[in-house]
């Protein structure tokens, strides 16, 4: 029975039981030299068993929803049948606090075998805490149908580190059911910032009591990013960033002017949503009609509702242009220097990302698959919520900018950040405050 440990436990000592030693054949006895012929047979010395593989254990570590942990253990459950000499231990938890988490279990020197990582998987190359994975593509991994960009985008200083589960997009989600119920028209497709606040201030007074017509931005990292990426001015790229100081303000005046025309929840209630779970998310609660988040989120949230949520366009740079979003790997696979079964933990990934029965039992959770075999086989039995996605995609991607890397210092970031954007929010940084505050912690985490 395959062991599930919870993310906080102590992590067990990996013990590779040695196998017998093969046993050989009898040796042909030479017969003396003084010895008639004979014309008897040579014995045939017999062949050596096959060596049975060693037990090996495998530590994983993930984040996510009830639902994703599920998926994630049944796709296990198949690698371990396939490979029984491997057992998969998984530890889990929800997003908020894993990172902590991890990060004790590195400076221990102790850290699971598999880490599953975001796109700030460069903190982790950086630390020098996962192992170079190119010399495993084309032996345990195969790229044969993998995306070739895709791969690349785990790649850092000449060295593959990461393998990518699925990529993404940002999208704005909406609540279909809870508009429909107030009369409003569903949010406009290809508007910008400008005329997206004209549309949620016009359907504020058909809100219930208690309900608003969008989510605060200033909640959800890429909003600031897509604001940015409209200016061609990406917020990171490696280890380096063309933000400038006024593009900051202008990000900064827009949330306020949001919160003043009563459209966006007052900052003490939009703050209570900051790192939620999809259960406690303000659209599924119904405390927004619209929301912001990745598409590979949609599964998650509409498995905890009964209305129907719907993913739309995130606001295009200006009136008529599309380029204004980008494809990004939701989450990678990383192995740990430190591990001492890199190539087990390789095949599991390539088990994970590349095996059809794989990508049926994930689905889209994750992201769309990046393997091409592993997406027509999902998208031929693709339910209503994935055919959201596909759909989302199939247009979307006709919108879309260079991806770039994210920092290395992009988890510190969105820390600090954090901070910041609390302090200005109960108003006690200006809005000039504020950006110099975000500009100087930019400046300071890259250098």
């Amino acid at each position: 029975m395959k062991k599930i440990v919870g993310i906080i436990l102590v992590a067990v000592l990996l013990l590779a039981a040695c196998a017998p030693a093969a046993p050989s054949g009898p040796a042909a006895t030479q017969a003396p030299a003084t010895a008639a012929p004979t014309t008897a047979p040579a014995a045939t010395p017999t062949p050596a068993a096959p060596a049975e593989p060693d037990d090996i254990e495998l530590r994983f570590a993930w984040w996510g929803s009830d639902s994703r942990h599920e998926r994630t253990l049944s796709v296990i459950d198949n690698f371990e049948k396939e490979f029984p000499h491997i057992t998969v231990l998984g530890e889990y938890a929800p997003f908020d606090g894993f990172q902590d988490a991890l990060n004790i279990q590195i400076a221990g020197g102790n850290p699971p075998d598999l880490i599953q990582q975001g796109g700030d998987y460069p903190l982790m190359v950086n630390m020098e805490v996962v192992l170079e994975l190119e010399s495993f593509v084309g032996n345990e991994f195969d790229d044969t149908y993998f995306d070739k960009d895709v791969l690349e985008t785990g790649s850092m200083n000449g060295h593959l580190y990461a393998i990518s589960l699925g990529t993404n997009m940002p999208t704005l989600v909406y609540n279909r059911t809870l508009l429909e119920s107030v009369g409003a028209p569903l949010p406009p497709d290809r508007a910008t910032f400008a005329e997206l606040a004209d549309y949620f201030e016009s359907i504020q007074p058909l809100m219930p009591a208690g309900t608003y017509a969008m989510s605060d931005l200033s909640q959800f990292n890429n909003g600031l990013s897509q604001f940015l990426r409209m200016r061609n001015r990406p917020f990171w790229n490696n280890h380096e960033t063309q933000v400038v100081e006024s593009d900051l303000v202008d990000w900064l005046t827009m949330v306020q002017d949001w919160r003043d025309r009563g459209f966006v929840p007052p900052y003490d209630v939009s703050i209570q949503f900051n790192g939620v779970g999809p259960e406690q998310s303000a659209i599924v609660t119904r405390v927004v009609a619209v929301s912001s988040f990745w598409s590979n989120q949609l599964v998650g949230h509409q498995g905890l509702t009964e209305d129907d949520l719907e993913l739309g366009q995130m606001p295009v740079p200006l009136p008529g242009e599309l380029n204004g979003l980008w494809i990004q790997p939701s989450q990678y696979l990383c192995v740990a220097r430190v591990s001492e079964n890199p190539a087990a933990a390789v095949q599991f990934i390539n088990f994970f990302v590349n095996n059809p029965e794989s990508g049926l039992i994930l689905g889209n959770d994750r992201g769309i698959s990046s393997n091409s075999q592993v997406r027509e086989a999902k998208m031929a039995v693709a339910n209503e919520v994935d055919e959201k996605v596909y759909a989302y995609y199939a247009t979307a991607t006709e919108r879309t900018r260079a991806m770039y890397h994210n920092s290395p210092v992009q988890a510190q970031w969105n820390n600090e950040n954090d901070l910041i954007q609390e302090t200005f929010g109960f108003g006690r940084l200006t809005i000039e405050q504020a950006a110099k505050e975000m500009y100087d912690t930019i400046q300071r985490l890259l250098g």
